[in-house]
This record gives C-alpha cells, sequence and structure tokens, in this order.
C-alpha cells in the first residue's frame, strides 16, 4: 500500500499530477483544487490511497490526511466509487462534508450532485417523498441523466390482498396535479421489477 508522496511536480493538470520520485514518473489523481494548490518544478508531500481493480492500479492524492480519510470514509456509502468520492471533495470542504453525513442534510450535496450531473454522469438519488419540494427547488430535473427515486415505505405488503390499489395522489385535492392514478399493487410488483434485499447494495460503483 502506498500511502505516502513526496516527489517533484513535473506536470500539471485539473485532475492529475504527475510526481518524479526516485527517477520514476508517477502519476496521480487528484480534484482541481489540489491541483491548484501545486506548482511546477515544487516539492509537494501527497497522502495517497491505492485503488486496486481487475485492470488497473489507481492512485489518489491529496494535500492533507484528513481529506484522504474522507476520501475512504466517502466510499463506504453504497454506490459511490474512487472518482465520485474524488469529485465530491472537489465540490465540499472537509468541514461541510462531515456536517452532510453526520445531519444527513439532503441540500448540503447539492454542489456535489450538479457537479457530477454538469459531467455527464448518471445520478439516482433516493428520496422520501416529503423532500419532493426541496429536489424540485435544486433544478436537479433539468439534467437528463438524472433519475429521481421517490421512496415510498409501504410495510407489510405482501399481507394486502390481490384488489389492492396504489393511488398517486396530489398533497390536497387540486392542489399541484391535473388528477389522480391508479395502479393495482400486483402489477407493480412484478418480478422484472423486483430487486431482494440481498442483491440491493450490488450496484457497479465508479
Amino acid at each position: 500500500m502506498i500511502s505516502l508522496l513526496t516527489g517533484s511536480v513535473r506536470s500539471i493538470s485539473t485532475d492529475r499530477l504527475i510526481v518524479e520520485v526516485g527517477g520514476f514518473g508517477i502519476s496521480v489523481l487528484v480534484n482541481p483544487q489540489t491541483a491548484a494548490q501545486v506548482t511546477l518544478g515544487s516539492q509537494v508531500q501527497l497522502f495517497t490511497s491505492l485503488v486496486v481493480r481487475e485492470d488497473s492500479l489507481t492512485l489518489f492524492g491529496f494535500i492533507n490526511d484528513e481529506s484522504r480519510s474522507l476520501f475512504e470514509l466517502v466510499q463506504t456509502v453504497s454506490g459511490i466509487g474512487p472518482k465520485v468520492a474524488l469529485s465530491i471533495l472537489g465540490a465540499l470542504t472537509p468541514e461541510d462534508l462531515g456536517r452532510a453525513i453526520s445531519q444527513e442534510e439532503y441540500k448540503a450535496w447539492d454542489s456535489v450532485i450538479l457537479g457530477c450531473l454538469k459531467k455527464d454522469y448518471w445520478v439516482s438519488l433516493d428520496f422520501g417523498v416529503e423532500h419532493i419540494e426541496g429536489v424540485l427547488e435544486s433544478a436537479y430535473n433539468e439534467y437528463p441523466r438524472f433519475v429521481p427515486m421517490i421512496s415510498v415505505k409501504l410495510p407489510y405488503i405482501n399481507q394486502l390482498n390481490y384488489n389492492a390499489t396504489l393511488k398517486l395522489d396530489d398533497r390536497t385535492w387540486g392542489a399541484t396535479n391535473p388528477g389522480v392514478w391508479t395502479h393495482q399493487l400486483h402489477d407493480l410488483m412484478s418480478m422484472d421489477k423486483y430487486t431482494h434485499w440481498d442483491q440491493y447494495t450490488q450496484d457497479t460503483t465508479l
């Protein structure tokens, strides 16, 4: 495991540095904020995290150990891989990120989500129906690769009989929608739309 890198900066781009160590040029992925803090030919010390995949070894670099620790912490969230984690650290300060994680304030993630959408990433946001107005205010829906996943809590669903019907309603009569929609629950519960809990966290991360 490569945890610390010290050497001369030989190349700088917005997402990558090449650092010369012992005559070898080592490519390190960084976010734009880190790249802006170094100068060509200067000595730099980077706290690093090595990501091992079947077909690659990728080194990610950070100015301080706190940022590296947060980079690794963010990846423990289902669906977030190293590239997205690096983008998150570029959009939020460690203090803001810690607050977002501890307080679960979805608005604190606004700049991260928009940053990913602007880079043409697919972004799926799983949120409770009570947050729909905040999501609408965010302008995420202007991006074709945004997938709003509205979580509706409906326990004991298998105990309902065959006639159970789901009604998509408004907050009150005629408030924002032109009417209501009804769907038989057994049609929505077809196996091609079903995911067992054991497979629920097996998405491919970026």
